[in-house]
């Protein structure tokens, strides 16, 4: 048990250097990548401005823009709430019928990079947001993992207590 304390010192201190000097330097970062990602996707549209479907443009704008919004807060709650919108929620269910469709039959090969680059950065502020998450999480791992192993050294203990044989002597007179 003389361990603890240093451990869970060492893990704040992670925590402080990750949450406090990593996460805003890598949210930056990322937000700076899909700030020139959306300076690059209007100057595409502007030199093709005549070839491209508005939807897919307007789309494409404002995913980038809400991407943008969201570093901060994009972690796992935010995909189970997608998921469940996915599952439960009409509208939004033909909304990205509409989209998938349009998408697949008018996206140029160009905006379809766009999107692969998109997606590629909010999975990297996605892992970095549920990273921070994990930080959290880790104590009450390492607390559960010593209760039970103090449970079963104890359980270990009084079985052995129990399950001992009478006294007997060790030397006997006959």
């Amino acid at each position: 048990m003389n361990y603890l304390l240093p451990v869970f010192l060492a893990m704040f201190l992670l925590h402080l250097f990750y949450n406090y000097l990593v996460l805003p330097l890598l949210r930056d970062s990322l937000k700076y990548q899909l700030f020139s990602l959306r300076d690059e996707f209007r100057q595409y549209e502007l030199d093709n401005r005549d070839i491209l479907n508005h939807d897919i443009v307007d789309y494409m704008k404002g995913t980038v823009n809400r991407t943008i919004d969201m570093v901060e807060t994009f972690d796992i709650s935010i995909l189970f709430m997608v998921k469940r919108a996915m599952q439960y929620d009409v509208q939004f269910q033909e909304a990205h019928k509409k989209y998938q469709t349009c998408f697949n039959a008018y996206a140029t090969d160009e905006i379809r990079i766009f999107e692969r680059r998109k997606l590629q950065i909010a999975l990297h502020i996605f892992l970095a947001n549920t990273f921070e998450a994990g930080l959290w999480l880790l104590p009450i791992s390492i607390i559960l993992n010593v209760l039970v192993f103090s449970f079963t050294v104890v359980k270990n203990l009084v079985n052995i207590s129990i399950n001992l044989p009478e006294k007997q002597p060790i030397c006997q007179r006959t």
